[in-house]
């Protein structure tokens, strides 16, 4: 999976061999296709928001708990099929946790452009960012980054709990949205 780099008169360019390409092809497949339980799933969260079913309290431990549990059952399982289909459970949990949200944004005045605004700069960080990794020669697997992404993670979600439980602020609630779209 090396890439070949190639440079002439200042400029460079990047050939990303065939193996690198396949996996690349794969990859982006994969989650194409995992956004239908998302889509899925967000659908029976609007239809029957979480936190009237389970309450807020009820919901959140719900979510960490799928959160946490369909991430460790992927890993578990990284290496056959059934990885794959604990990859769509995951998704599909996703998004119906998304239900009490999208729930609130549609009934707001603007809220298709909302929520088309959110798709719309995911998608765009998402291809900015797969670019930028296709292209460069940096190495991303580096061990120390995947710990600094979980514990900011975390830190997220904490931020968010709080924000949500005891300090409702708007500007916090902006920040993380964008943090979490990135």
């Amino acid at each position: 999976m090396s890439a070949v780099i190639n440079v002439r008169a200042g400029m460079s360019s990047t050939r990303v061999s065939p193996e690198a390409a396949r996996v690349l092809r794969n990859t982006y497949l994969l989650l194409a296709v995992s956004l239908l339980p998302t889509i899925g799933g967000a659908a029976i969260g609007i239809a029957n928001p979480p936190t009237a079913v389970l309450g807020f309290w009820g919901t959140l431990i719900a979510f960490m708990v799928a959160l946490v549990g369909l991430q460790a059952m992927i890993i578990r399982n990284r290496n056959s099929a059934a990885g794959i289909g604990w990859l769509f459970v995951f998704t599909g949990a996703l998004g119906y946790f998304l239900g009490d949200i999208l729930a609130v944004a549609l009934s707001l005045k603007n809220g298709v452009e909302l929520i088309g605004l959110a798709i719309g700069g995911t998608a765009a960080l998402f291809l900015a960012l797969a670019g930028y990794a296709t292209v460069t020669t940096r190495n991303f697997a580096t061990p120390g980054i995947s710990k600094v992404l979980f514990i900011g993670m975390i830190m997220a979600f904490g931020m968010g709990i709080l924000n949500v439980a005891f300090l409702n602020m708007p500007v916090i609630a902006l920040s993380l949205s964008s943090l979490f779209m990135i």
